[in-house]
């Protein structure tokens, strides 16, 4: 669950305050050697979409990785939260920071299509959101990840995630009833789980019984069970 999920010990309020203040500071400051650049892209694959009728699925990415200081001068920094992002967050969770009086706070560290350093490799980290996040949701921990000499690519999860945007400019927001398409292939499972502890419970009982009668036609006593 994403930690700015309104609950009974944070309410939106104290959220909005705390939105306002990461406006006024901004991001931190990646604190490796390395400048970070990013860009996005989209796997298509031959399977079909089982969330999505008649698509093939599709998954997003980003991906942060380390480049020389001097190579990101005059560069665009990437937007920490577009359009997209910004109504998937209102959508799904009625909160959403305000970046209108102060629009460079919603701008990474992150310089888009950095060239890469020729002939230098970096090892991979695979970053997954969470449910309910999105792929940038962690982007202050993937880049200062990347500044430290890490390539870093978090995969989307559409569907499951506030906003999903692909390269080919197609937009999909969070599924208020994927919890439903979840749960509902479980149910004959839970069924089944509960008929067999009763099963379980049933034959437990059975085989004292046994071994009480057992005991009494033995040794003549009565216990009892």
């Amino acid at each position: 669950m994403p930690e700015d999920l309104p609950t009974p010990e944070k309410s939106i309020q104290e959220i909005e305050k705390e939105h306002s203040i990461m406006r006024k500071m901004g991001l931190p400051k990646p604190t490796g050697e390395y400048a970070v650049g990013t860009f996005t892209y989209t796997v298509k694959d031959d399977r079909k979409e089982i969330m999505r009728q008649g698509g093939m699925r599709s998954v997003a990415a980003r991906v942060y990785y380390p480049v020389l200081r001097e190579s990101v001068k005059g560069l665009t920094k990437a937007v920490a939260l577009s359009d997209n992002m910004l109504k998937g967050l209102k959508d799904t969770f009625n909160v959403v920071p305000d970046f209108r009086k102060n629009p460079e706070s919603n701008l990474t560290e992150c310089y888009l299509n950095a060239n890469r350093i020729p002939g230098k490799k970096f090892p991979l980290i695979m970053f997954n959101h969470a449910y309910n996040s999105y792929r940038e949701g962690n982007s202050c921990l993937c880049t200062e990840l990347a500044s430290n000499g890490y390539v870093v690519i978090s995969v989307d999860h559409s569907h499951e995630a506030v906003c999903s945007e692909f390269d080919d400019g197609t937009v999909l927001f969070f599924d208020k009833t994927i919890k439903k398409k979840m749960y509902k292939p479980m149910i004959g499972g839970i069924i089944t789980m509960l008929k067999l502890v009763r099963l379980a419970i049933f034959e437990s009982c059975s085989q004292m019984m046994v071994r009480s009668l057992a005991i009494q036609l033995f040794s003549g006593k009565r216990i009892e069970v």
